[in-house]
């Protein structure tokens, strides 16, 4: 008997699903093999893991091969894979004979299909590792503890937050580039100072940015650099500007704009912030004046977007989406510190290039954008998956989502919501959703605080009441014949569509989908698993060596995951 295997990848990470018709006697896990194009079978390696049985001994952070230590999963994330990486998987059944483990030759998966480990072409989709508290990361070659001691020790800070480390942390986050940054930051940020390199490459380029923050150094001095090619508008953020630091003024980008100022092509967007933010993250690039590409998505430019929540951008080499971006840019430059319908018109409709994409840019009104989004997920046949940050309570996304598990049970619906941790003191930040409904925690789900030494190899999360999944994506179908991906700043409730500026995009594309939805999946299962611990959900001590562990992957909700994975 072969499973069905299915292998997808985005630029960080591998996610492999599979699944057998009927449980296989003896079975108490599955060994997964790893093989790099130009190994040959005999090269290939099966993958570690890092949970021993219940009934042994062993060390904190020590790992065995699965062989050894087999996964009691049908689904598992590889992020043990870089960039560029061609990379196929097979899955070897163990059995238990007498106390001893074998493989079961007879149940051996064929060898996945290849994947590649990379953006795409015409959409490069960039994601981070903003999941501090995995284990993980703790087991890199970059260890949290040494590295967050080590700038305590530097800077002892006294810290009345629950986690001693954590201001320690954000001292790391906050200075220059290290391998720890490098880990978090991933694909995305290798992807935004990549770009910045180009333009400074070549001196026909230029760029034009709408930005909502603008705080990390790296990112700062590039745009310093590159002078007169940086055309930026940039916004006052919050509205809170760093104390000490000419607090009246309400600008949250104070610093990088005297660092800017005469260095480039900037313009003040300073609007009033307790009724709307200039909430946009975006940039077009221009080749001899000409728009060619646009960046979008949902990272500002700060330490803690790039390096410390859950975010993505995207770039889309399309010169008629591009040469939309710009018609904004322009409008909100003419606009000043206001929002003249004049900008409102320009966003009456959505800006497209083809059948295949197109974006909607805010403020607007009655709601377009989010009834265009709902629309397309009334028309799901299989399921969607999401992460949203604080949509608000009414006439949102959101509530599409709660609509469609309440009328549409046969669709795989699985995602996180973010909610603003200043508006919900600490009763339910963080919101999963599956096909049993919603359930809320508070933020002790997102600290190891509650996690059994046995598995807390990691060390710190810096999230303790701040924002930690700050993504905006939607994926519809990602698996199925229609496939949709959706990402921006707009957080998608009526005051971003309605008041803030702001935008996303809607691409119909089946690499795409794949990646968002790899992203998606592996934040839920990361937050998912600690809710489960948390919140006593689970009394997981370790591998267990009965056989019947697997019927429960047989379950009706299992089966729903797994035939929507296995499409």
């Amino acid at each position: 008997m072969k499973p069905n295997l299915s292998v997808y990848a985005n630029s960080n990470e591998t996610l492999i699903a599979w699944n057998y018709a009927n449980p296989i006697d003896n079975c108490i896990g599955f060994a997964i093999y790893k093989k790099l194009k130009g190994e040959t079978d005999a090269m290939a390696q099966p993958l570690n893991n890092r949970v021993g049985f219940a009934d042994e001994t062993y060390t904190l952070g020590q790992e065995k091969p699965s062989t050894e230590w087999p996964f009691q999963r049908l689904v598992w994330s590889d992020y043990t894979v870089k960039a560029g990486d061609k990379v196929q998987y097979m899955i070897v059944p163990i059995l238990i004979n007498n106390g001893q483990l074998v493989k079961d030759a007879s149940n051996v998966s064929d060898w996945s299909d290849e994947v590649t480990v990379a953006t795409g072409t015409k959409y490069q989709a960039y994601f981070n590792r903003g999941l501090v508290a995995s284990q993980f990361f703790s087991r890199t070659n970059t260890n949290i503890n040494s590295a967050v001691s080590k700038a305590a020790a530097k800077s002892p800070i006294k810290s009345k937050s629950k986690n001693p480390y954590s201001d320690a942390f954000k001292k790391v986050i906050d200075g220059g580039p290290s391998e720890l940054r490098d880990f978090l930051g991933g694909d995305l940020y290798l992807g935004l100072t990549g770009l910045l390199k180009a333009v400074k490459d070549n001196k026909n380029l230029s760029l034009y940015a709408a930005l909502y923050e603008l705080k990390l150094d790296d990112f700062t001095d590039a745009l310093s650099d590159l002078g007169k090619q940086v055309n930026l508008i940039l916004a006052n953020g919050t509205g809170k500007s760093p104390k000490g630091e000419n607090a009246d003024k309400k600008d949250e980008n104070i610093l990088a704009r005297k660092k800017l100022d005469g260095k480039i092509n900037l313009y003040d967007r300073m609007v009033n912030t307790k009724t709307r933010f200039a909430h946009n993250k975006f940039v077009v690039i221009c080749d001899n004046d000409q728009p060619v590409k646009v960046l979008t998505g949902t990272t500002n430019w700060t330490p803690d977007g790039v390096f410390a929540q859950v975010n993505n951008s995207i770039l889309i080499d399309d010169a008629v989406l591009a040469g939309a971006y710009l018609e904004e840019w322009k409008e909100l430059k003419a606009s000043g510190d206001d929002s003249p319908d004049d900008l409102y018109n320009l966003n009456e409709s959505a800006k497209v290039s083809g059948d295949n994409l197109r974006a909607w840019c805010n403020p607007l009104k009655g709601l377009k954008d989010l009834t265009d989004i709902e629309s397309l997920m009334d028309k799901a046949q299989n399921g969607i998956l999401f992460l949203m940050f604080n949509p608000g309570p009414k006439n949102t996304v959101f509530n599409k989502v709660l609509d469609l598990l309440q009328n549409r049970p046969e669709l795989f619906i699985h995602g996180v919501m973010n909610q603003d941790p200043g508006k919900v003191k600490g009763s339910n930040p963080l919101i999963f959703f599956d096909q049993n409904g919603q359930k809320g925690t508070d933020w002790d789900v997102a600290l190891p605080d509650h996690i059994d030494p046995q598995f807390a190899f990691w060390y710190t999360d810096p999230s303790d009441g701040l924002v930690t999944i700050h993504s905006k994506s939607i994926v519809i179908d990602p698996f199925g014949d229609n496939p949709i991906a959706i990402t921006g700043s707009n957080n998608l409730g009526p005051k971003a569509s309605g008041k803030n500026d702001d935008n996303f995009v809607i691409v119909n594309d089946a690499a795409l989908a794949k990646e968002y939805a790899v992203n998606i999946m592996s934040v839920y299962a990361h937050y998912r698993w600690r809710y489960s611990v948390a919140n006593k959900k689970t009394n997981f001590k370790g591998l267990t060596k009965d056989p019947k562990w697997m019927q429960g992957y047989m379950s009706p909700s299992m089966e729903k995951q797994m035939k929507f994975l296995l499409l």
